[in-house]
């Protein structure tokens, strides 16, 4: 189970569309938005995924980005069917935050914060 959609029924279920099926999430113009880290396989250890907002090309090609994180992803790769893909995002998704995680905790300990201004990270 790839960032929450549920196992496909039998092939003889004509109403369900994986696609229209990203649970935990809601669907904008053009994009996904994370609404429920748990739903959406992130599990409870990254509530700051909130408010992510994802899209996806149908040749695994991803992107996502969190305006109030300030964080952004790309996944670009050659693989047809996306679908079978999508775990990559969370992984890549993940994978941010945790850098981003370990970050604060280093200039918390150096006695350094960080701060943005003008999309510049700055060390005060």
């Amino acid at each position: 189970r790839a960032f929450g959609i549920p196992d496909p029924p039998p092939a003889t279920n004509p109403k369900f569309r994986p696609i229209n099926s990203f649970q935990g999430q809601v669907p904008g113009l053009g994009v996904n938005t994370i609404s429920d880290p748990q739903l959406s396989g992130f599990g409870g250890d990254y509530p700051r995924v909130v408010g992510t907002c994802w899209w996806m090309g149908i040749a695994s090609t991803y992107f996502s980005y969190n305006v109030r994180e300030n964080i952004g992803c790309v996944v670009l790769s050659q693989e047809w069917v996306c679908l079978r893909r999508m775990g990559v995002l969370v992984d890549v998704i993940k994978a941010a935050y945790d850098m981003v995680d370990e970050r604060e905790e280093e200039l918390k300990e150096s006695a350094l914060s960080l701060h943005i201004v003008n999309n510049t990270y700055v060390y005060k």
